[in-house]
């Protein structure tokens, strides 16, 4: 329908009504038009900066708009209510989880799960002379491994870990191999069973 015919058929349901209703002058079209063009470019293109300009990894992790269905994050500004569903990119983890999308795009949130894991590996790992090599350096020259973390050593460890370990008996006539965590040996004082 041709913007004319379309204000022609607005002005008669308002004349009916008993609504006030003039013609437009062509300069008035021209502006209303103009002025419609824009706002309807505007809201096509989306928003000047998207939330995928701030954060481009959130279209590779992006599931579903759930406030807007059909609306992606390059369609959303990065200070955007609305809750997206999301999956971690990494191969290993997939998990889904829902999020605003501000909280993504603009605080940088990310998978809680990995977020769990790399916080829980951090704070299992020893500092600078707190580890089981550098508390006790005795008890370190008898593991053999940390059960699950290949390439791990007594440097790796804490003395409370409660990491389950393989640990070979110092005595010569003994040499017994078994498998405790560190805390329990550093915590109970005991080693060969």
């Amino acid at each position: 329908m041709n913007p004319e015919d379309w204000a022609e058929a607005v002005g008669a349901v308002l004349r009916r009504r008993g609504l006030p209703w003039r013609q437009l002058t062509p300069a008035e079209v021209t502006a209303a038009l103009t002025k419609g063009a824009q706002l309807w470019q505007k809201a096509v293109a989306g928003p000047e900066v998207s939330a995928v300009d701030v954060a481009p990894h959130l279209e590779e992790e992006f599931v579903a708009n759930l406030t807007n269905p059909g609306k992606a994050p390059d369609r959303m500004p990065p200070g955007c209510n609305d809750v997206c569903l999301w999956r971690c990119r990494k191969p290993d983890c997939g998990y889904e989880w829902k999020a605003v999308l501000h909280s993504r795009a603009l605080a940088g949130r990310g998978c809680s799960r990995c977020g769990h894991a790399r916080v829980g590996a951090a704070n299992s790992r020893p500092g600078l002379g707190e580890s089981l090599a550098e508390v006790n350096p005795t008890m370190a020259e008898e593991l053999i491994e940390v059960v699950g973390h290949p390439g791990w050593t007594a440097f790796d460890l804490l003395p409370t870990s409660n990491k389950t370990c393989q640990w070979r008996c110092p005595e010569p006539h003994c040499r017994f191999e078994y498998p405790a965590p560190p805390n329990r040996r550093t915590g109970q004082s005991s080693g060969c069973p």
